[in-house]
């Protein structure tokens, strides 16, 4: 993929979500076109059997491929602006028929699917050097209500052996944060306000039920002024 490797990292292809997608069965190959709005540009998409994906451009006045948004460093608004509207296609693709390979412990994914299914919420990666790091904000005030992490757990308490975990911040009251860390389940909140914040390791010491509980208060907590 080259210049849009980034946007495919840590996703996994759906081929039974491609159709959906907009794509169509050629052979082997799936593809999907479309035409780019701000240049009128032809993009085709071709995902081919082991889910390698291709893209090509193509210029309709001259019919011949246009490859300026492909530099490493793009020069020029017309070439940035292609790079960007290919970009925004591929990310839609990824979202509709590739699954986030980030975290794969089993309590992460079961809670990633509850979040789903209860706020319609997806992860936010908002940091490009932190990719194992996504946050679930507030739809009506913007805020953050949790925090999914990858991590060595040592970072958490120094009598924790180096480990990496998958851990979940959560916003709670101050009286909550101080009944419930014990630095075993719950420990001060990793990178966040320790007074209000509280992080958890994902691996099934608090019973989903629970962590469901905890995660719809701080999700109360943060639609709050």
């Amino acid at each position: 993929m080259g210049a849009f490797s980034e946007i495919f990292a840590n996703q996994k292809l759906q081929p039974a979500k491609l159709p959906a997608a907009g794509f169509t069965k050629k052979g082997r190959h799936w593809r999907y076109q479309t035409l780019l709005p701000t240049s009128g540009f032809l993009l085709t998409v071709t995902i081919d059997e082991v889910g390698q994906v291709l893209t090509q451009v193509i210029d309709l006045a001259t019919q011949s491929p246009y490859t300026l948004h492909l530099q490493p460093q793009v020069r020029g608004e017309f070439a940035g602006t292609v790079k960007a509207e290919v970009t925004a296609v591929l990310q839609q693709i990824v979202a509709q028929a590739y699954a986030d390979q980030r975290f794969q412990a089993p309590q992460t994914q079961r809670l990633i699917a509850h979040v789903q299914q209860t706020y319609g919420d997806e992860l936010e990666f908002l940091w490009p050097k932190a990719p194992f790091t996504g946050v679930w904000r507030h739809a009506a005030s913007q805020k953050w209500y949790g925090l999914v992490a990858r991590l060595d757990q040592a970072k958490l308490a120094p009598t924790l052996p180096t480990k990496e975990v998958e851990i979940l911040n959560l916003h709670a009251t101050p009286a909550q944060v101080t009944a419930l860390v014990n630095h075993q389940q719950y420990f001060p909140a990793w990178h966040m306000n320790k007074q209000h914040w509280l992080t958890v390791i994902l691996n099934d010491q608090v019973a989903d039920t629970t962590l469901f509980e905890l995660l719809a208060a701080s999700y109360q907590l943060a639609n709050q002024s």
